[in-house]
């Protein structure tokens, strides 16, 4: 009987035959043992998209460990397939959802998360699978071709794969042991060149001091293919209120706000070459990284370029304002294991006075499991401050470490991303740790984080020091999970007493049914202020039949302290699907907020339909 590795080496050098002369330097030697192919084959195997993998992996050759990664290539394109997804039609939004129904079926290790209900744990590892099968494509894609398994729906979101974080990770590619690079990472807004069709309408009305005000409103997106890889999309609202008040100025001496029936919101044109492609919009949101340019929104274009193993974004356009924004990044793949980028962001005012930032970042794989990577930056303005970060992380011994440390000078200044938590804060120094494991069933997380402000003149500083710990297990395997998790922060202000903040939390999901699943949740906050915050929550979502869904959640919280307020939430979501190309989309909301400050009372009501379209 011939054995599987003797079957696989026959089919390839048949294969070899019968390629052309230039492909035929393929070779098949062994990789070392400290390869770190070997980690990302573990990684796919312990999410569930491939069987064990076996112990004697590291003496198979190139072809045999293509062979693997093939087992896990066919079933997934066979997944998107299924779902009826055309590569025009593909985002990296379907593509993960094919790799968790993968991994359901499987019972893997993104199985248990999905079943689990933890959306930040399940999105980080269906990431991580994601990432390890990309490397592993691009390390045997030689391979791959004459084994003639092709990912050709995978390649179309082989860049939203690399490009959600602010570090990008290297492409590996590597042809016969060549460092030969076949693509590259940029940042900008790649995952959002891309259109999508939708027609909502929604009407809503809001209590306020028992005044209450109608809005009747509607939002249409039309999306259009104007050639082959160029698409426009426009998108266009409108206002009726003004149609059914009996009397739209009662109150005269206030400002009047007009409502237009028919109004322009968004025009954009997409393009798609390949190696380039662009947008041109009047409402661009605009992102490179959280400290020279961040979520803007322009009018104007922004465009990348992919050449050899150097990728460049290009972003133009103005603000609110009217000044000129103009925005060039760039990131070059040195060797598969190193990564070095570059940004420069410039503002001009109107008045002609402009402001610059300039950064730089690299990315290195010290290692198979330790990775580090660096950003630095320098403002034109206020004596040019500066801003570090710094990143490492870690994959060994089934432990995941993360340390990060964040220094940002008080005179660093970007006017394109104005200092907050979500971007920078100026005058701050942050160290933080975070570690995750698994111990037997039991997922297990921790973080300790120092975050220094300074104030200007001030030799002392505000000290803030937090500790997270968090656990979740599987009750019931893939029907309940329980998850608990403890925060705790210290405070020493300069300007106010010390104090700190406690908060728990506890969260439950019950998977009733294939049809049915429910989930609850307790919170309380608890400060040293005597300050305190208790919630309770619950969600449940069934499927009524093939068409239908429906979604309903509810929250109670109430506050006690300096001030006393109630608040209750309460929503309900039906959803029917006529056929794949048109969804009805109906969507309620009542919140009831009393609060001892009796001008914060209030109570709102929110109605809308929308209606998604796909022609």
């Amino acid at each position: 009987m011939v054995s599987i590795r003797t079957a696989v080496i026959i089919i390839a050098v048949l294969a070899v035959i019968a390629l052309p002369v230039q492909a035929q330097g393929t070779t098949t030697n062994l990789l070392p043992a400290d390869h770190w192919v070997f980690q990302a084959l573990l990684v796919l195997s312990g999410a569930g998209l491939m069987d064990e993998v076996p112990p004697e992996v590291k003496e198979l050759d190139r072809y045999e460990l293509a062979m693997l990664v093939g087992e896990v290539i066919t079933p997934l394109e066979g997944k998107l397939r299924e779902k009826g997804l055309s590569p025009d039609r593909l985002d990296l939004v379907s593509v993960s959802e094919a790799v968790q129904e993968l991994a359901l079926e499987r019972s893997g290790f993104v199985a248990k998360e999905v079943a689990s209900g933890l959306v930040s744990d399940l999105e980080s590892r269906t990431r991580e699978a994601l990432l390890a099968l990309s490397d592993l494509r691009t390390e045997f894609h030689s391979e791959l071709s004459v084994l003639k398994i092709h990912g050709a729906l995978l390649d179309k979101v082989e860049r939203e794969i690399r490009e959600t974080n602010d570090v990008p990770a290297p492409i590996l590619v590597r042809e016969s042991g060549s460092l030969a690079i076949s693509r590259v990472t940029t940042q900008g807004n790649s995952p959002a060149l891309t259109s999508s069709e939708v027609v909502t309408g929604s009407t809503n009305s809001e209590e306020w001091e028992e005044e209450t005000e109608f809005h009747q409103k509607y939002n249409l997106v039309f999306d259009t293919k104007v050639a082959d890889g160029i698409t426009a999309q426009a998108e266009i609202s409108g206002d009726f209120s003004s149609l059914f008040q009996a009397n739209p100025g009662y109150a005269p001496e206030l400002p009047q706000y007009g409502s237009t029936p028919v109004e322009l919101e968004r025009l954009d044109l997409y393009i798609d070459r390949g190696a380039w492609s662009a947008r041109i919009s009047n409402r661009l949101r605009a992102t490179l990284d959280r400290y020279t340019l961040y979520d803007q929104e322009l009018v104007g274009a922004e465009a990348q370029v992919v050449v050899g193993n150097l990728g460049t974004t290009f972003i133009v356009g103005q603000d609110a304002a009217e000044s000129l924004v103009t925005a060039v990044n760039g990131q070059y793949q040195l060797h598969p294991n190193i990564q070095v980028g570059g940004t420069v962001v410039s503002l001009e005012t109107q008045d002609r006075l402009r402001q610059t930032n300039y950064g730089v970042n690299s990315y290195l794989r010290l290692l198979p499991g330790l990775e580090i990577g660096g950003q630095y930056y320098l403002s034109s303005e206020f004596e040019g401050g500066t801003a570090l970060d710094i990143t490492a992380w870690s994959y060994l011994a089934g432990i995941n470490l993360q340390a990060e440390f964040t220094q940002v000078d008080e005179n660093y200044y970007a006017a394109l991303a104005p200092g907050s938590s979500d971007t920078y804060i100026p005058g701050s120094r942050s160290y933080k740790l975070s570690a995750g494991t698994r111990v037997g069933r039991v997922d297990l997380a921790a973080q300790y984080g120092i975050d220094e402000y300074e104030t200007p003149g001030v030799t002392e500083v505000t000290k803030e020091v937090s500790r997270e710990f968090s656990a979740s297990l599987p009750v019931i395997p893939e029907k309940l999970r329980i998850s608990a998790s403890y925060r705790l922060v210290d405070v020493d202000d300069l300007y106010s007493p010390d104090y700190s903040t406690s908060i728990v939390n506890l969260g439950s999901e019950l998977q009733l049914t294939d049809e049915i699943t429910i989930k609850a949740g307790y919170e309380l906050m608890q400060s040293s202020d005597s300050n305190s915050y208790r919630s309770v929550n619950a969600d449940v979502g069934m499927n009524l039949n093939q068409k239908t869904r429906l979604y309903a959640d509810i929250l109670v919280g109430k506050e006690d302290g300096y001030q006393k307020s109630t608040l209750r939430e309460a929503g309900l979501q039906l959803g029917y699907n006529f056929d794949e190309y048109t969804e009805l989309i109906a969507n309620y909301r009542l919140i009831d907020f009393d609060s001892s400050l009796d001008q914060e009372d209030y109570q709102s009501n929110m109605a809308s339909a929308e209606l998604r379209l796909q022609f």
